[in-house]
Parts: structure tokens; C-alpha cells; sequence
């Protein structure tokens, strides 16, 4: 006999929260989807991630390589409350320690502005299984 099991996985970041999302793959939360490397990654990986959108007004991003609530492309570094953004849909990160990351990636229209700074949706690839998890 074989069992199927189910994990649903909520990511919040900066105080957004995805819209929706599908385990496995590519996970899908609202306008975005974002591909790249998950799961167990050695010191010195460099992984490629690449973000597409349903919505032609989102043309700018901001890339969480550790899900830590800080954007680490572009460097936020001077940024004030908007942040920096880049019109890259494609990054290549290398990643120092050895470990299991969640990446998420911010879109934003560049018009688009709440009380505290750009709404915009979020996607992030789950961490994926540590290393001997089954999958």
C-alpha cells in the first residue's frame, strides 16, 4: 500500500504573505513564478533563478536569497522605505555556507504604494527536504 501525504507550507516576508502556492516544482503565488535551485546546497553553489509574471506591469523585483525578511539584490543599503529594485528577471546567486534556503523574490509595477511602502506580491521556492529526507 502505498500513502500520499500533503504539506502546506506558509511563508511570510516583511510582512507579506503569498497569495497561493503549490508544493513541489514550481510553486505559483498570485502574478509570479519563480524557478531556480532548492533544497540541500554546498558552500560555494552558485544557483540561477529566474522569475516570470502573468502581470506586464510588474517589471520590477528585489531577491530574499535566505528568506530573512532582508532583500539581498539589489543591495538595500541607503535604500529608504521603497527599497531598491532591478529590472532583472534573472539572477545568479552563490551561496557561502553550506545549507537549505528558501528564496523569494518581491515584485513590484514601480506605481503601486501602501502606508508603509510598494504593495506587492511575493514568491519564494520552498527550502526543499534536508539532506536524506525522503522525497
Amino acid at each position: 500500500m502505498r500513502l500520499a501525504s500533503a504539506v502546506l507550507v506558509l511563508v511570510i516576508v516583511s510582512g507579506f504573505v503569498p497569495l497561493a502556492g503549490a508544493i513541489g516544482g514550481n510553486p505559483i503565488q498570485g502574478p509570479l513564478r519563480l524557478t531556480g535551485c532548492h533544497g540541500f546546497l554546498r558552500a560555494g553553489s552558485t544557483c540561477t533563478y529566474t522569475v516570470t509574471s502573468s502581470d506586464p506591469a510588474i517589471v520590477f523585483f528585489r531577491w530574499d536569497f535566505d528568506d530573512d525578511g532582508v532583500y539581498d539584490f539589489p543591495n538595500q543599503a541607503g535604500a529608504g522605505i521603497g527599497g531598491k529594485w532591478t529590472p532583472l528577471t534573472q539572477v545568479t546567486w552563490m551561496f557561502v555556507h553550506c545549507g537549505v534556503y528558501p528564496v523569494c523574490v518581491q515584485g513590484w509595477d514601480g506605481v503601486t504604494w501602501g502606508p508603509s511602502g510598494p504593495i506587492a506580491p511575493i514568491a519564494c521556492l520552498p527550502p526543499g527536504p534536508p539532506p536524506g529526507a525522503i522525497r
